[in-house]
């Protein structure tokens, strides 16, 4: 990605959403989106709950099990993400675990050759509600790179949605060579289109 586009898409994010992220809301992810052809890189931060049903540490098998399948979702970053007017393939991804998720609970190996043990935790943000640290909120931070055999004109997380039935909403920012856009998907309603 250029700098041009990394830049316009930290400007785009930093205003409008710095109210938002202060909030930690339950079913609901930010997912920003830059588009420099031919690679689209996506952005998605949301609350464990929405990902794998709960935000404490994974104490049972099953629990366990709902991490593995959350991070191997974002493996196969494809089956969430469709374009529309180019055909893009995954070429690179991250995902970020809580603190409270990482290591044995997590499971090793299932991080798509990201660094699963980078994460730079902030505590600096307002909360609407109390929380202790170990057992609190766990957002989820997922970085994902596309290359595209050309430029997509929209985008489609119905897979999102349907990989993740605990979100109920996805808002988002896009940035593009042809300006900027922004809004709110949900699962009936999961295309948008790209500048």
């Amino acid at each position: 990605m250029t700098r041009t586009a990394l830049s316009a898409l930290a400007l785009v994010a930093a205003a409008p959403v710095l109210a938002q992220q202060a909030a930690h809301e339950h079913g609901v992810a930010r997912l920003d989106v830059a588009v420099d052809a031919p690679r689209v890189e996506l952005r998605l931060e949301g609350a464990g709950d929405g990902f794998v049903g709960f935000e404490h540490a994974a104490a049972t098998d099953e629990e366990k099990a709902a991490v593995r399948r959350a991070q191997a979702a974002f493996i196969e970053a494809d089956r969430l993400f469709a374009f529309v007017g180019a055909a893009c393939k995954v070429d690179g991804n991250r995902v970020t675990l809580p603190e409270n998720l990482r290591g044995d609970a997590a499971g090793h190996g299932a991080h798509g050759g990201g660094d699963h043990d980078r994460h730079d935790h902030d505590h600096d943000h307002d909360h609407d509600h109390d929380h202790d640290h170990d057992h609190g909120h766990a957002d989820w931070l997922a970085e994902l790179v596309f290359v595209c055999s050309g430029t997509p004109v929209a985008m489609d997380a119905a897979g999102l949605f349907r990989s993740f039935p605990g979100l109920r909403e996805v808002r988002t920012q896009v940035v593009g060579e042809a300006g900027q856009t922004g809004g709110t998907l949900r699962a009936g309603a999961a295309r948008i289109d790209l500048p």
